[in-house]
């Protein structure tokens, strides 16, 4: 057994939920979304 096929147990299993809840908190998706972008732009474009 792998990881995927864990996940695709869950799913059918009726655990799966769509879209990402951070503790349930909806002023932390923005600081989420900012960080995310941050992250990646650096990781992808980094400036030196």
């Amino acid at each position: 057994m792998v990881d995927l096929d864990g996940f695709l147990y869950a799913i059918n299993a009726g655990y799966g939920v769509r879209g990402a809840h951070i503790g349930g908190t909806p002023e932390l998706a923005p600081l989420f979304t900012t960080d995310l972008l941050t992250f990646w732009t650096a990781v992808m474009a980094p400036t030196r």
